[in-house]
């Protein structure tokens, strides 16, 4: 559940500032949220017990935390890219905008 936030709440950030604040927040509170700066984290307690509420199986903790480790580091990706794109293209977006968008 964690790496689909981490996944949804960074998908539209487009600054290697916001990449740099995303990847301190995680290194921070590696053992809350994930094993991003500390590989072989043990779980915290509170995920190795959590169970589904309508009784399915879930993963393993040592996978959930695995989960948001590479979700964290494909969002960062995204986001440098994101940027990348950004300053390589936005005279040629601003134009094709202004040329096909009425106001």
């Amino acid at each position: 559940m964690v790496s689909r936030i981490v996944g949804s709440a960074t998908e539209c950030f487009v600054t290697s500032e916001l990449a740099a604040e995303i990847e301190a927040f995680f290194n921070a509170r590696p053992a809350e949220v994930g094993a991003a700066a500390a590989p072989g984290l043990r779980p915290p307690s509170w995920l190795a017990n959590m169970t589904w509420p309508w009784g399915g199986r879930r993963a393993a903790p040592s996978q959930e935390l695995a989960a948001v480790d590479r979700t964290l580091k494909q969002s960062l990706e995204r986001i440098r890219a994101n940027e990348r794109w950004l300053q390589r293209d936005r005279a040629a977006v601003a134009a094709w905008l202004q040329a096909n968008i009425k106001a």
